[in-house]
């Protein structure tokens, strides 16, 4: 279990998963409208409607905030690529 979720209930921790998710969400959106360049915490927080503080309980900069970003990028192609090794037709279908 991730460290951040010890100690919590399954009602907080499903919160604090859906909040986390949420703010990737947002960063996506905010890279994709205005450039990787211009991304950074504060513009994060300006987006969302939680607290800075909250931002930094999920995300302790904005390189661990891209990570993030990443890691659910590869869990995505995780998926699709599992899912194509066990496709038993021929590879044209």
């Amino acid at each position: 279990m991730d460290s951040a979720l010890s100690g919590r209930t399954e009602k907080q921790a499903k919160k604090w998963q859906m909040r986390e998710l949420m703010l990737l969400d947002t960063a996506e959106r905010l890279i994709q409208e205005h450039g990787f360049a211009q991304f950074n915490m504060d513009s994060l927080v300006r987006a969302c409607d939680v607290s800075k503080g909250t931002v930094y309980n999920h995300f302790s900069s904005r390189e661990d905030c891209i990570a993030g970003l990443y890691i659910g990028c590869m869990e995505s192609l995780l998926k699709l690529f599992t899912r194509a090794a066990s496709f038993q037709g021929s590879p044209r279908e």
